[in-house]
């Protein structure tokens, strides 16, 4: 071998260690970089519901940053216990699903509980039946007999809703339109 080609089989193998070493080193800066960017929270927050069967185009329209406020499990045999007609709590949203979303609406808070009214339209932003806001009848009465269990929030007009077994809340323990309550349990979230 001569001395040209030897010095050029050492250029090689040098440039190829380079190169090899670049290699290496951007690809160690790029899952740096990956790693470091923070990943989204979970749309619900710490809560345990299972999302899992929730397609994309499904889980974009829920959202995400909801916190989980109340949970009944599948089986009841009386609504949310309690008697606070969901005023606690802070956000300006509700969702109310099911554990396994196969019903779900999300509303403004004041369409809850922002007022009295009696079989009255209140207004849900979009839901497991319609991408499009519409209107379902509700109740949240002023306080006296028989309204301890306000508000009632349903999918549907609350009539409606009895009679599919879609209403989605009441509280203070209420046993009523149990048939509603989902085996997989009842969730209501806020943001």
């Amino acid at each position: 071998m001569s001395y040209n080609s030897a010095y050029r089989e050492d250029d090689r193998n040098t440039m190829s260690n380079v190169i090899l070493e670049y290699t290496r080193t951007v690809a160690s800066e790029i899952a740096k970089t990956f790693l470091s960017i923070p990943q989204p929270p979970p749309p619900f927050g710490d809560s345990l519901v299972d999302f899992s069967s929730l397609n994309k185009p499904m889980l974009y329209s829920i959202g995400s940053g909801w916190t989980q406020i109340k949970y009944l499990p599948g089986g009841s045999t009386r609504w949310f216990p309690g008697n606070n007609n969901l005023l606690s709590y802070t956000g300006t949203e509700f969702l109310f699903t099911t554990g396994n979303f196969s019903r779900w609406l999300i509303c403004d808070k004041s369409q809850v509980n922002g007022e009295y009214y009696a079989d009255a339209p209140r207004i849900i932003k979009r839901s497991s039946i319609s991408a499009v806001p519409y209107t379902a009848r509700w109740y949240y009465r002023a306080p006296g007999s028989f309204t301890d269990e306000d508000p009632w929030v349903s999918l549907e007009d609350i009539w409606d809703s009895i009679t599919a077994g879609t209403m989605m809340y009441g509280e203070n323990g209420i046993v009523a339109f149990i048939d509603s309550i989902h085996p997989t349990g009842m969730y209501v979230f806020t943001r």
